[in-house]
């Protein structure tokens, strides 16, 4: 499939600006309807930026503690951010939302895993998860495939590995991704 007829690719590829005014306008909007010392209490963009990395940590935590493949990692991550793309982080409670990135990658990426077993792990009733599901699935606009680079990297590493490209080895692969 050619990546530049992908959803990805027409719908989610923009240039830094735009995403960083994207991210400002989201703020902005928060500040102006609400009235007083209130807004004075909002997050700035940089703090926002800070709540996302936290959680960012939070997804990849929990993947490598269930032992998740990479690509349910990639997947998971990159809800995350479509998701809080276009909606503030004051708006939208990440709290909870973030499991629901890791639980929907799972669903995605072919990895099953027992909604019951997965709220359990994460400390959040099944119902919460999936009323949280289906907000992330309408926040990404149902654009559940990603195309993520780690498999053709993986691919040039094991086949320049296997050529015996002067200084790649297999066991490059684990420290590169």
């Amino acid at each position: 499939m050619d990546f530049l007829n992908t959803t990805q690719a027409r719908f989610w590829l923009f240039p830094d600006e735009d995403i960083g005014g994207v991210r400002k306008q989201n703020i902005t909007e928060v500040r102006d309807s609400l009235s007083g010392d209130i807004a004075k209490h909002c997050l700035s963009e940089e703090e926002e930026r800070m709540l996302a990395a936290d959680y960012e940590r939070r997804i990849l935590d929990l993947c490598g503690s269930l032992n998740l493949p990479d690509k349910v990692a990639i997947t998971a991550l990159v809800y995350f951010r479509r998701f809080y793309l276009f909606k503030s982080m004051m708006r939208s409670d990440p709290s909870t939302l973030w499991a629901s990135c890791v639980f929907l990658a799972c669903k995605t990426e072919e990895h099953r895993v027992p909604i019951a077993t997965f709220a359990r792990t994460v400390g959040v009733e099944p119902s919460l998860l999936a009323a949280r599901e289906r907000e992330l699935l309408a926040g990404i606009r149902f654009h559940l495939q990603i195309q993520a680079p780690h498999t053709a990297v993986r691919g040039l590493i094991a086949e320049l590995g296997a050529t015996g490209a002067e200084g790649v080895s297999p066991d490059l692969l684990p420290r590169v991704l």
